[in-house]
């Protein structure tokens, strides 16, 4: 079946910076005020600026021995900026250093051309299988067509040139969004194997041919294969949660497409106003108009009750994170919470950190400060010292209520995990096997148990390049006993090419005939 739709909503969506996104100007006075930045040239000076944010922000550079060889990795990326000619070049360097450290959180904000997009979206089920998902409508006979080559080069080669611009927590994830890079000129233009008249020739395994170059696409009707789970109770819905209980099933279906709600948006926006304002009363009415998860949850598990229902699924398969907390909410309604193990968290308050949390630093600063201690950059502070600092409850019930009776839910709980599963979704079902919560079935993660995240803008001051960068660690409730980059599901459920082009749903067929054994 094919769509149309506007294909540049669909990349602004899915690839570019949020609307509106304030970056953070990152200033160090220390490197600005000495002489190997005075005698540097514009990029060689904002080099100096991200080396200097990255080893004071990331947790990964908080171990001095990384820091150490961060800073000799400076000074070769200094000498090479000298030769530098473009900000966009020296963003593309910038982004391959990231590239290494595997968190997918940490990375240059891309700032594309919208006048330089080939009229294409690539679909990888693994490094050497790929299908054409969308394509421009004048070349609708190769929607759904499996990959040979692209520019005589094999596809595994291809990726190989990718691999330093983007930050990926894993080779899986990795596979799940390079199709999108693939389709910026930018991309392309410093690898190799590029055409110099900027085309891409795509040979296919039936021996057929294209050759696409890079356009303005605003407008451009594409044509899309149907997407997977899209229709049906699992059709991924507009909403941030949503829960359907089919008659004569004994069932809920949950869908949980955000960490979003009400009060995690309240959270947010306060932790970023200045110390001792206020949330202004139009932003408070938006923010009002959000569900509340701890109510919803409320709703579902008394319908769930009053049904009878013996098994509940949760979705997550559209789940990109947002605040954990809202996962907690979730688990303390399927265990007490009193006898689930927790994630360990731990931050660096660093300079950066106190720019994007005014309020939040001053508080911390004035409670260490109250008991003769000193907030430094260096240090990893756990998440209990910070909320012992902040002087609320671990979980304020002015905002977060966890289900705090004995009545949890106790039927079967089935897990489902996707591609695009990630960040705090990623932690939920993380915790949820650690803890011996239910059963996680679908695709092996994009996300690490162990991961980064509570992002962090910058911008650097010469160049305009804006990114984001991790200011937290998240160690898995199983510490050191577990170990991996991927979460493994406890039934591996892959959808082939033929389930995404007919919109089967594997995982749901799987749960259909399994549920009730």
């Amino acid at each position: 079946m094919k769509r149309p739709v506007c294909f540049l909503t669909y990349l602004l969506f899915v690839l570019l910076p949020a609307s509106g996104q304030d970056f953070n100007l990152y200033s160090d006075p220390e490197t600005e005020n000495s002489e190997l930045y005075s005698s540097g040239n514009p990029y060689q000076k904002d080099v100096l600026l991200f080396y200097s944010m990255l080893e004071e922000t990331h947790p990964h550079f908080a171990d001095s021995r990384r820091a150490k060889a961060l800073e000799r990795e400076k000074m070769k990326s200094f000498r090479w900026a000298e030769d530098c000619t473009s900000a966009s070049g020296l963003g593309t360097y910038i982004q391959s250093r990231l590239a290494i450290l595997e968190d997918g959180h940490t990375t240059v904000a891309p700032s594309y051309r919208t006048d330089q997009i080939y009229p294409i979206n690539l679909y990888f089920l693994n490094d050497s299988e790929v299908y054409v998902k969308g394509i421009a409508a004048e070349y609708s006979e190769f929607l759904g067509k499996r990959l040979k080559s692209m520019n005589g080069m094999k596809i595994k080669d291809v990726l190989d040139g990718f691999r330093g611009k983007m930050s990926s927590d894993n080779e899986n994830r990795f596979i799940r969004d390079v199709g999108n890079m693939m389709q910026f000129f930018q991309n392309w233009e410093d690898l190799p194997y590029m055409a110099a008249d900027s085309s891409l020739n795509l040979v296919f395994t039936d021996m057929t041919s294209l050759k696409i170059y890079p356009c303005d696409i605003r407008g451009t009707e594409i044509v899309w294969a149907y997407d997977m789970a899209g229709k049906g109770i699992t059709a991924p819905k507009k909403a941030l949660f949503y829960y359907e209980i089919p008659e004569d099933k004994q069932l809920c279906y949950l869908q949980f497409n955000a960490f979003t709600d009400r009060n995690t948006e309240l959270q947010r926006v306060a932790a970023s106003m200045p110390a001792g304002q206020e949330i202004p009363a139009n932003v408070m009415a938006r923010l009002d108009m959000l569900p509340r998860f701890n109510v919803f949850l409320e709703e579902m598990f008394r319908d769930i009750s009053a049904n009878g229902v013996k098994t509940l699924v949760v979705d997550l398969r559209n789940n990109k994170g947002g605040n954990s907390i809202l996962g907690d909410i979730l688990l303390s309604w399927l265990k007490p919470a009193a006898q689930t193990a927790d994630y360990r968290s731990y931050t660096r308050l660093s300079p950066l950190w106190g720019m994007q949390y005014p309020s939040l630093m001053s508080q911390y600063r004035k409670a260490a400060q109250d008991r003769g201690e000193t907030i430094d950059g260096d240090t990893l502070y756990n998440g209990k010292y910070l909320t012992s600092l902040s002087g609320a409850p671990e979980t304020p019930d002015t905002l977060f209520r966890l289900n705090c009776t004995t009545d949890t839910f106790n039927g079967d709980v089935i897990f489902i995990q996707g591609r695009d599963t990630y960040s705090s979704a990623g932690m939920l079902l993380t915790k949820a096997r650690d803890n011996g919560i239910g059963l996680i079935i679908g695709e092996e993660s994009s996300f690490r148990p162990d991961t980064y995240g509570d992002l962090l803008t910058w911008m650097l001051p010469n160049t305009g390049i804006r990114g984001y960068v991790s200011s937290k660690y998240f160690q898995r409730p199983a510490g050191d006993r577990e170990h991996g980059n991927a979460l493994v599901p406890d039934v591996l459920i892959t959808p082939s090419w033929d389930d995404f082009m007919s919109g089967k749903d594997p995982a749901w067929e799987w749960i259909e005939n399994n549920k009730d054994k």
